[in-house]
């Protein structure tokens, strides 16, 4: 029988803790309900009134750019959720463009799967 004091448990169920990470804390004095940020806002409506500003203003841009045809892709939608609170997050560019091959290279390989799927049948 398996305790709750086995380490291999422990360690499995730490293995998914995001607690220490840093989209993971909160800014002091929040009291928990705003994530850490480099304005030092504690408010929470002070910080949706913010990010719904921004959001505001990502989308006047992509819509004058976007065109009918484009295909979004992924770096489409990484540099925009970077445009919308990279002045604002932490941590938006850190490690990102490790995620983005990553996801990249994820998608490409199910678009891959997808196109040769009928050939298995």
């Amino acid at each position: 029988m398996v305790t709750a004091n086995c380490p291999v448990i422990l360690s499995m169920a730490n293995r998914y803790d995001t607690s220490q990470n840093p989209e993971a804390q909160f800014q002091p004095d929040s009291n928990n309900q705003v994530l850490f940020n480099i304005l030092g806002i504690i408010d929470p409506q002070e910080m949706e009134n913010i990010e719904l500003n921004l959001l505001d203003q990502l989308t006047t841009v992509v819509i004058e750019n976007v065109t009918e045809n484009q295909t979004i892709t992924l770096s489409n939608l990484c540099e925009w959720h970077r445009r919308w609170l990279g002045n604002v997050a932490t941590n938006l560019s850190r490690d990102s463009y490790q995620k983005q091959r990553v996801m990249n290279n994820t998608l490409s390989s199910l678009s891959r799967e997808r196109k040769f799927a009928h050939l298995s049948n």
